[in-house]
C-alpha cells in the first residue's frame, strides 16, 4: 500500500509551453494540479476515481488529461483543449495487471491499483 501512495503522489513534468513561476492550473481530468516550477508545470498524478465531473471557471487554463495539450475554459464554464501530440507518446500500459504489482515502463514508474487497473506516471522518456 505504501508504494501506491508513493506513485500516486509523484510530481510530474510535462511538456507544454512555458509557463510563469508559480502560477497554478488545473488538469482537466478535474482532481490533480499542476504549479509552474523554473518555467515548466510540475502535476501531481492521482488516480482520480471515475464519475468526477469536471467543471471549470472562464478564463482558467489547464493541462488536458493526455499531459501536453492545453486547455482554456470558455465564458459558459466549458473546456476547449488544443490537440499537441505527446512528445515520446503516452507510456503504454499493460492489458492488466496483478494488484500490488509494481513495474516500470521506460523511465515511467507504474502501479496496479487493487481494481486490477494500471497507474504510471506520464513522464517523457529521452
Amino acid at each position: 500500500m505504501k508504494a501506491a501512495l508513493i506513485l500516486l503522489c509523484v510530481f510530474v513534468f510535462v511538456a507544454v509551453e512555458a509557463c510563469k513561476d508559480g502560477d497554478r492550473l488545473l488538469v482537466a481530468d478535474g482532481c490533480n494540479k499542476c504549479r509552474c516550477v523554473n518555467g515548466t508545470p510540475a502535476c501531481t498524478k492521482m488516480f482520480c476515481p471515475p464519475g468526477i465531473k469536471f467543471k471549470c471557471n472562464p478564463g482558467e487554463m489547464f493541462i488536458a488529461k493526455d499531459g501536453c495539450s492545453e486547455c482554456i475554459c470558455s465564458a459558459k464554464g466549458k473546456h476547449a483543449c488544443s490537440r499537441k501530440g505527446c512528445p515520446g507518446g503516452r507510456p503504454k500500459r499493460a492489458a492488466g495487471c496483478t494488484p500490488g504489482q509494481v513495474w516500470k515502463e521506460s523511465c515511467n514508474d507504474c502501479f496496479c491499483a487493487d481494481s486490477a487497473v494500471p497507474i504510471c506516471t506520464q513522464k517523457l522518456c529521452l
